[in-house]
């Protein structure tokens, strides 16, 4: 319970709720510039903990080979990965250990392993070329999306995300 306490706290007043680590795992953001953060939102929490008792949910502290061991046909996955950042001009390091082009090639194969078996699929990622290879044989939108957080100001702004899907 203490973790959690301490998530919810770092995730109130850290800068934009963002989550990271830097190079060593260890958490790494700023403190954001908030006035007076509601951090213990009572009747939010007490809901959410009445429907996580009351609902057939399972969380699973596991990287996502394991969390899709299992999924039925008919399921709907949707991927939100570190976006992939050729030349790592945009920060993706949310996880110590990074997430590579060989992760984002293994991730696409167990997107397509899913689509094979049934299982609808939906992805987020950046718009680049690997992504277009990667998941030729889908829908591919190209959509902006607004970017709050960047170190550089001109990497603020809109961006071409592009949201893939097997149906």
């Amino acid at each position: 319970m203490v973790k959690a306490a301490r998530l919810i706290y770092l995730n109130k007043t850290c800068y934009n709720g963002l989550y990271r680590v830097n190079r060593s795992g260890h958490f790494n953001v700023p403190v954001g510039t908030y006035r007076d953060p509601l951090i213990c939102d009572e009747p939010t929490l007490r809901a959410i903990h009445h429907y996580l008792n009351h609902n057939p949910i399972t969380i699973l502290h596991a990287d996502y080979h394991a969390a899709l061991a299992n999924v039925p046909p008919g399921s709907l996955v949707y991927f939100d990965p570190p976006y992939h950042s050729p030349n790592k001009q945009n920060f993706t390091s949310y996880h110590a250990d990074g997430f590579s082009e060989a992760d984002q090639i293994s991730l696409a194969a167990t997107y397509r392993t899913l689509s094979q078996q049934g299982v609808y699929c939906l992805l987020s990622n950046a718009d680049t070329p690997l992504m277009h290879e990667l998941y030729a044989d889908y829908s591919i939108a190209i959509v902006t999306a607004n970017r709050a957080i960047n170190s550089q100001h001109t990497g603020r702004g809109r961006v071409n995300e592009v949201l893939i899907r097997n149906w």
